[in-house]
């Protein structure tokens, strides 16, 4: 039980580590200016080609969130039979075995192990239904609203750096895939009513406002816009230039650059926070 205590501490540390990470590569993409941005996601110029997009699935994989599936019979003796409860039933049932091989004692000394029973049942409850309501939080905050989403690919001549003027040219390119066939490096053009389908890097922008409300919690829009600067703001969520999954479009269009799918996003890293955090409660 203690090796099972120390693993999910180990596990809690790293997916904390990846959390933090995660939040230094968002702020990273955002002080860099378009170029830049192309040398860090390896790429040569703006817009995947076919061989490009085909290599890159094959490293990053689908654009989905891991549904962590809850073990229902693991987290139901865990909430009656932690580490630490498990001391109080052995103490329960050992004086069980006292009174019933010794005749000799009061009923008055089963008053103990009853009480001990009924706060040990009443935490397990207590301990059950947190876990039953963390699985609801991190199923709905992992719901996707959206099976599609408008990418730009195979722009042929080597576009090395995105302007408004650019945008006559790029937009009878763009062609509806599935969500998940999104990967890092492509191009997603995002407008009014559209769910952010991964970590996006904004490119260029007309009066883009999107709601974070299932990242913040707060429904107020925020305005995201082009901007690169090194003494940009250091709070992930206040970048202007970063749209994360799971924030949707409230006005205006932008064209971004992914910078993380799936498992990789910070709504990712976010769900299994909260999942990570509500382990030893």
């Amino acid at each position: 039980m203690t090796r099972v205590f120390r693993h999910e501490r180990i596990n809690i540390y790293l997916k904390e580590k990846f959390f933090n990470e995660n939040k230094t590569k968002l702020i990273e993409y955002a002080k860099l200016d378009q170029p830049n941005l192309l040398n860090k996601l390896e790429l040569a110029s703006f817009g995947l080609t076919k061989e490009e997009y085909q290599k890159r699935k094959i490293e990053f994989g689908e654009n989905i969130l891991t549904n962590n599936k809850m073990h229902w019979g693991w987290e139901f003796l865990n909430a009656f039979c932690g580490p630490f409860k498990l001391i109080f039933w052995a103490i329960i049932i050992g004086n069980l075995v006292v009174y019933f091989t010794n005749r000799t004692l009061s009923p008055y000394f089963l008053v103990g192990p009853i009480l001990f029973s009924m706060i040990l049942i009443i935490s397990g409850m207590i301990s059950f239904t947190k876990v039953i309501r963390r699985n609801l939080i991190t199923k709905k905050i992992g719901q996707l609203p959206q099976s599609t989403a408008k990418v730009i690919r195979n722009a042929n001549n080597q576009i090395l750096q995105i302007n408004e003027i650019d945008i006559p040219e790029l937009i009878p390119k763009m062609t509806v895939i599935n969500l998940t066939d999104i990967v890092p490096g492509d191009l997603v053009f995002l407008e009014t009513g559209d769910f952010v389908p991964s970590d996006l890097r904004i490119l260029i922008s007309h009066d883009l406002y999107v709601n974070q409300a299932n990242i913040t919690g707060n429904n107020w829009p925020v305005k995201k816009e082009y901007y690169n600067n090194d003494n940009i703001e250091s709070s992930l969520l206040k970048l202007p230039n970063i749209c994360l999954m799971g924030s949707t479009v409230v006005s205006g269009f932008a064209i971004g650059i992914v910078t993380a799918t799936g498992c990789n996003t910070y709504l990712a890293a976010i769900t299994n926070s909260i999942i990570e955090k509500h382990s030893f409660n």
